[in-house]
């Protein structure tokens, strides 16, 4: 576990109505890459959309709070330890736990003491964990694209495996973001939101093009940018420190008996976390409902992305009232 002081979370965007119910949202790499596509949909639905980077990603404002004297090379390499569950000690710079905690940070900097909470992906995992550890601070959850065991493969993916070939290579073959070149990392960005929802037409003829374009001009600006992409070692890392102190164990007791309401959403043709992790997840996930698309990793195309937006801001504002 960390040792090292939480910092003070600079709240990546706040938006909406100030007097609405408050959904908290993991940012996260992968979701640094979907969540323009969302944010504001969510707040125009009646919500007050506050968003934080968690510590591992988005560029050099968290970096330098927490490993500035570490180089990238260096996790890449602890890596190579990290998954032996009787191997050696690796050098982790903190663990999901530590990520999860800050959830807390940013409500006592908010001054609420009770808030919705959401994610994608990586950060879909962690909005599970903030549920099982916090439920008496956390209204309801909403965790998107994220399974029950990250690292199992899935069953009976015959029907899309052709499709999540297809958009991995995708994704492989994407643009990569530079640092210190703008227009890489608005292609990157383009790139990666039509593999990750299964998109035939090309990403510059998605109607949500020009709208991601400058939310990516605005994150370059910031330095909110993540340049390592998918495999993040700091990620990695976390993960793998939390899954050798039994973290996983304990978040999967702790969701049997979950009481805090909480909506899955999940592509079936998902070509990162298959559908099959999330309909386990459900299954064991005590007082959750599952949500299926037809799409892959984020939300689908615009109109896809507009219903279930809509069913996503009725759900968190339903049980912010109950």
């Amino acid at each position: 576990m960390s040792d090292k002081k939480v910092p003070s979370f600079p709240l990546l965007r706040d938006i909406g109505d100030k007097t609405a119910p408050v959904v908290i949202c993991f940012v996260t790499g992968g979701m640094s890459h979907n969540w323009a596509l969302i944010d504001q949909e969510l707040a125009d639905n009646g919500l007050r959309v506050v968003t934080f980077s968690a510590r591992f990603t988005m560029g050099a404002p968290y970096e330098s709070a927490w490993d500035g004297d570490k180089d990238t090379a260096h996790f890449f390499g602890e890596m190579a330890k990290a998954y032996d569950p009787a191997g050696p000690d690796f050098d982790a710079p903190y663990s999901f736990s530590d990520c999860v905690a800050d959830f807390k940070v940013v409500m006592e900097q908010l001054g609420v003491k009770k808030a919705a909470v959401l994610g994608f992906s990586t950060g879909g995992m962690m909005a599970q964990l903030a549920i099982t550890a916090f439920p008496d601070c956390v209204t309801c959850g909403v965790c998107c694209s994220s399974g029950y065991d990250p690292n199992a493969v899935g069953e009976n993916l015959d029907e899309v495996k052709e499709k999540i070939a297809k958009n991995m290579a995708r994704m492989a073959n994407a643009p990569k973001a530079v640092s210190g070149d703008e227009a890489s990392v608005v292609a990157n960005r383009l790139a990666l939101m039509g593999a990750m929802m299964d998109a035939e037409e090309p990403e510059s003829e998605d109607p949500r093009a020009p709208y991601l374009t400058e939310r990516a001009k605005d994150d370059f600006a910031l330095g909110l940018v993540d340049y390592v992409g998918m495999g993040e070692p700091r990620s990695a890392l976390a993960w793998a420190l939390w899954t050798r102190d039994k973290g996983l164990e304990e978040h999967h007791r702790r969701m049997e008996t979950n009481t805090v309401p909480t909506l899955l959403v999940h592509g079936k043709a998902d070509p990162l976390v298959p559908f099959s992790e999330a309909a386990v997840l459900h299954k064991h996930f005590a007082n959750s409902t599952l949500v299926a698309h037809e799409f892959g990793h984020i939300l689908g195309p615009a109109d896809s992305q507009k219903r279930l937006a809509a069913k996503i801001a009725g759900f968190i504002k339903m049980h912010a009232t109950a």
